[in-house]
């Protein structure tokens, strides 16, 4: 057990000192870190960067060196260096380091290399980002400026599991200044994330997000919407069939009127004729009366 022991940490502290060495050594190919697999055929050696060609160098002029000194200095047999490109270097903490050094290197003002920094790196997918600049920043007085955004989980295991510090020191215009990169990862799950995987019952509730929320609300606005041309289009339909019951209606009065106006003209007429049959009468009677006055004269 202490030999398996003995063999983990030499091997770790073997990295640790060929990530310093080649820091140093491929200094603006913004190296992201190294993989060393140990196999039968030897040892291989793989370097992730930024820029894969200033890695390699002209004619492979770095990679050579680098093979001779892995070889010689820290004891690899049969080495095989590779080179990969790094996939996402916004979300590596040593390549941002470096690029905020040679920012300041060229004379850019602190702040504002900062901040752009940390912009870039939370559009990259991280769920914060912190930077810390110290030294000579703004004055003759050394002092730290931190800039941030987002989470950072400061510690216990979240800071120890999620979170990557990238640290480089640089040798600025006002003078030597060491800078600090805190990442945390985009899929870091903290203690406080629940997920409820229960299976919902008969008394268990919908709850909606305020999105899900506001396109079920567009939804009935629609619905209504619709139901109120539907009814509009209902009414512009049945217009016509009360129209045509108006007709109906106006010649059954006609009808009524036309009967009453048959109904006085008949009595009219009957009245006409009780009269001249009483006028008969008299006519008649006026010569019978006549003729007896005669009668009693003579």
């Amino acid at each position: 057990m202490g030999n398996l022991i003995k063999q983990f940490t030499e091997r770790r502290l073997r990295q640790k000192f060929i990530e310093e060495y080649l820091r140093k050594e491929l200094v603006g190919a913004e190296f992201g870190g190294l993989e060393i697999r140990h196999t039968s055929m030897g040892d291989r050696v793989v370097i992730r960067a930024g820029r894969v060609g200033l890695a390699i160098g002209r004619r492979g002029r770095n990679i050579k060196k680098v093979t001779e000194d892995l070889r010689n200095l820290f004891g690899l047999s049969d080495v095989q260096v590779e080179v990969e490109d790094l996939e996402n270097p916004e979300l590596n903490p040593h390549v941002m380091a470096e690029r905020v050094a040679i920012s300041l290197q060229k004379g850019r003002h602190f702040r504002r290399t900062a901040h752009g920094t940390v912009r870039r790196v939370i559009a990259a997918g991280a769920k914060g980002c912190e930077i810390r600049i110290a030294g000579n920043v703004g004055s003759e007085r050394a002092r730290r400026e931190t800039f941030r955004q987002g989470y950072v989980a400061k510690c216990g295991h979240p800071s120890e599991i999620f979170v990557k510090e990238g640290f480089t020191v640089v040798q600025a215009r006002r003078g030597v200044m060491g800078i600090t990169i805190k990442i945390m990862e985009p899929d870091a799950k903290l203690p406080d994330d629940i997920e409820i995987i229960a299976e919902p019952t008969a008394k268990s509730k919908e709850v909606l997000s305020p999105q899900d929320e506001a396109e079920l609300q567009s939804r009935l606005e629609e619905s209504e919407e619709e139901a109120a041309v539907a009814s509009e289009d209902l009414e512009t339909l049945t217009e016509p069939a009360e129209a045509d019951e108006k007709p109906e209606e106006e010649t059954a009065s006609v009808a009524e009127s036309e009967e009453e106006s048959t109904e006085e003209a008949v009595e009219a007429l009957e009245l006409l004729e009780e009269e001249s049959e009483e006028n008969n009468e008299e006519a008649l009677e006026l010569p019978e009366e006549e003729t007896n006055e005669e009668k009693e004269g003579e």
